[in-house]
């Protein structure tokens, strides 16, 4: 492996020359092409430590997300990835388990101490107000994917009210008056706005809200699954059901064709996400979609912005999503 001597040897300069023209870009116009060439024919690879020096930065972020088992982790970090490469930029990635109390926080702690450039935090679900706060004081560069705008950060995500009233109001116009939700902890920003979508389409057509077809549940097949379940134990069981992501959809799908219903004669599902697989499944599923890839590449685009510019823009990214009706539920 090539070192600054021997660049320094094949360019005739010192390896003082080489080193300020790799921590700075400066040199006399000659011996800046003699040191280029040299590294060209080397294949001379600087260390990161030098070019962090040259650009002010160590070209490396940090990465939070919850467990990689859903799409859509999966293709949000695709997204982040993907801008990273084009800027030369690292990534360190850390899974946090959902359930575990502080252990976004202790890992934005450990990020620090790599002395990353900033940190984008995906799907925040352990991370209390107080900790958000703590981390905004520090002025890291920090953006969340699908985090709640009040805590004053910077944040990218997708319209979840738009979606849950949209996901609402097409079951209503199917026909259906006794629509359940099955939500997710409410303590996470998107489960409130979803609901909060779902409650705003009842309303706007005069369909009371009856909170014992809304449970919380795990947001995965299992939790979709059982709730569906106790939902039809009911005395007037739903008939619409509005799920909080489509791996809760997959799971109600399969408990109410367990239950003998017909799909969507008897009973109709619409999802949010819209993975790989909604299509394919049958029956095919309606689900709300949102640009999990693009939000993963605005989070990276306005980070590496934030660290270049040494300048904190905690403003509110929103992404439009869009119905898209399969035979779940029409």
């Amino acid at each position: 492996m090539a070192t600054i001597i021997d660049v320094a040897k094949m360019a005739n300069v010192s390896p003082s020359t080489v080193s300020r023209f790799i921590n700075t870009g400066k040199a006399q116009k000659e011996t800046k092409a003699r040191i280029e060439k040299a590294i060209k024919e080397l294949n001379f690879t600087p260390s990161s430590t030098a070019l962090s020096l040259r650009s002010g930065y160590s070209q490396t972020v940090g990465c939070i997300t919850p467990k990689l088992n859903t799409d859509f982790c999966v293709e949000v970090l695709d997204g982040i990835e993907s801008i990273l490469a084009q800027e030369d930029f690292n990534m360190i990635l850390l899974q946090a388990r959902i359930g575990s109390p502080h252990e976004e926080m202790n890992y934005t702690s450990l990020l620090k101490k790599q002395k990353v450039d900033g940190i984008i935090l995906v799907s925040p679900r352990g991370i209390s107000d107080e900790e958000l706060a703590t981390i905004k004081q520090d002025g890291l560069p920090f953006i969340l994917v699908e985090g709640d705008p009040a805590t004053g950060l910077a944040c990218v995500g997708p319209n979840n009210y738009q979606g849950g009233y949209l996901a609402t109001e097409h079951l209503i116009q199917q026909g259906h008056q006794r629509i359940a939700h099955i939500s997710g902890p409410q303590h996470w920003y998107s489960c409130r706005e979803r609901l909060r979508g779902y409650q705003d389409a009842l309303a706007k057509h005069h369909i009371p809200f009856d909170p014992e077809i809304v449970p919380s549940g795990n947001t995965d097949m299992e939790s979709g699954f059982d709730l569906t379940h106790q939902l039809l134990t009911l005395p007037s069981p739903p008939t619409g059901f509005f799920a909080f992501n489509d791996p809760t959809a997959l799971g109600i799908i399969n408990a109410l064709g367990e239950a003998g219903l017909a799909i969507p004669e008897e009973a109709a599902v619409v999802g949010f996400d819209n993975i790989r697989i909604a299509p394919y499944i049958r029956p095919s599923l309606t689900t709300v979609s949102q640009p999990m890839n693009d939000m993963g590449q605005t989070a990276a685009t306005r980070l590496i912005q934030m660290i270049k510019s040494k300048k904190i823009d905690n403003t509110l990214t929103v992404f439009p999503v869009e119905l898209i009706i399969r035979k779940s539920s029409k």
